[in-house]
């Protein structure tokens, strides 16, 4: 009688073990954190197809992709109701470090010339024609504000030749 006591004892303890370890990992499950609800980016945000890695645009900091250069515009016509719905859906957006290597020109959004430059806040900015870059240096703080929204890499400028 007393093994059967002591078995029935040894049981309880077992199962309420059992059972406070089942409720604590439960509790686990129940309260993710936000980095765990997080997922990188597969989709377009626009048609909600598969997203090609060459077809991006920078926001905030942010790089956003597409799947067709037609969504990509649509996007930079107003950003906002997009990055709210990726928001909301858990999706984690990669930061825009370094950036791309500048390939268009920021007052046109055409192919530079190499030939067409100017060097602004030790940065070279290359533009598509001789009438883009009087544009820039009438205005320059607009185009470099368009320059960092679309995450171009500016070489730096050479320093300035020492004069003998």
């Amino acid at each position: 009688m007393k093994k059967l006591l002591a078995a029935i004892a040894l049981a309880v303890l077992v199962l309420a073990g059992l059972g406070t370890a089942w409720a604590e990992g439960e509790a686990m499950k129940a309260a993710p954190t936000p980095e765990m609800m997080m997922k990188p980016q597969t989709i377009c945000p626009i048609m909600h197809r598969p997203i090609a890695k060459d077809m991006s645009a920078v926001y905030q900091g942010k790089r956003v992709y597409f799947c067709c250069p037609v969504c990509k515009a649509e996007f930079e016509k107003n950003p906002e109701p997009y990055m709210t719905a990726m928001a909301k859906e858990g999706v984690m957006l990669e930061e825009a470090s370094g950036g791309m290597t500048q390939t268009t020109c920021p007052v046109l959004d055409r192919p530079i010339n190499k030939m067409d430059y100017t060097d602004y806040q030790g940065k070279r900015i290359y533009f598509c024609c001789p009438d883009c870059k009087k544009m820039f240096e009438a205005d320059p703080v607009k185009y470099m504000e368009k320059v960092k929204q679309a995450g171009m890499a500016l070489e730096d400028a050479p320093a300035p030749a020492m004069m003998k």
